[in-house]
């Protein structure tokens, strides 16, 4: 066995036996190892609370262990949450890269994935406003009362009793704020991953890291060509070599520059890359 893996066992154990403290230790020692906090949410802490969801006995957990076990999970992370460091605000309160909104559709009571997502994206330098479950008006008028518009609105939901009401909810929402993008998770997701799509959501995740990819993608104002071009430009390839590897002819790759810098508001190549860098609109 590994020194990960043990690790990992020790922080199951941790969450089985109602420890919120021991298991914070178990994964402050996997995250100090290299294991990014998105994995450790996704691969050991979820599938632990989604076991206890579907089988409370979990090799023969009385009701009363399964209630602390869960109660531990809940807290673990909030405990992780509390040791980030809060990313730099601006003035009104916006992160470097902007503002999202989380939170859940009416009458949803499972929160914890969405807690995670906040935690993530927080550490990836948003400004994350993370709400309870809300009805869609009230949500669209904070969203709307905000200083700095949200890039992005992250709805999380168990299950979708009603895809009309759904429909209706995330209608209300775009037609509230227009060029804010919605972005459905949850194990409705999972269940039935054509559903963002069939009640007009712009992206849908499900799991962590696809809630994380789901954000990065619809509040990236860039191309998939013009990410690529931008990023060899912030690898240090110039136009010429650019055009080589894409098998394009060096005009276009200037007039895709120009197209990069007109979006980001910059005046020359490597301040649009420095720019996507920091914003996270290329790798």
């Amino acid at each position: 066995m590994t020194a990960r893996s043990a690790q990992v066992s020790f922080l199951v154990d941790a969450l089985r036996a109602g420890d919120a403290g021991a298991a914070e230790s178990a994964a402050l020692l996997l995250l100090s190892g290299g294991m990014p906090l998105s994995e450790l949410y996704d691969e050991v802490v979820l599938p632990f609370f989604a076991a206890l969801l579907l089988d409370p006995a979990m090799g023969g957990m009385r009701l009363v262990d399964e209630h602390l076990a869960s109660r531990a999970a809940v807290d673990l992370v909030m405990l992780l949450g509390r040791r980030q460091t809060p990313w730099t605000a601006d003035a009104n309160g916006a992160g470097g890269r902007g503002v999202i909104v989380l939170g859940a559709v009416p009458r949803e009571s499972h929160l914890l994935g969405v807690r995670m997502l906040a935690q993530v994206l927080t550490g990836r330098g948003w400004t994350v406003h993370l709400l309870d479950s809300l009805p869609y008006e009230v949500l669209a008028s904070y969203c709307a009362a905000l200083p700095v518009k949200p890039q992005a609105i992250g709805l999380t939901l168990h299950s979708a009793a009603s895809a009309a009401a759904l429909r209706s909810g995330v209608g209300a929402l775009r037609t509230a704020l227009p060029d804010v993008p919605i972005v459905l998770g949850g194990a409705a997701v999972v269940a039935n991953p054509g559903l963002p799509a069939k009640v007009g959501a712009a992206a849908g995740a499900v799991d962590l890291n696809g809630g994380v990819a789901a954000v990065e993608l619809v509040t990236n104002p860039l191309t998939r060509r013009e990410r690529e071009i931008l990023g060899l430009v912030a690898s240090g390839a110039s136009n010429a070599q650019i055009a080589t590897r894409l098998s394009v002819h060096s005009s276009t790759v200037k007039t895709h520059l120009e197209h990069v810098a007109g979006k980001l508001g910059t005046s020359d190549r490597t301040a649009a890359a420095v720019q996507g860098l920091r914003r996270g609109w290329i790798d």
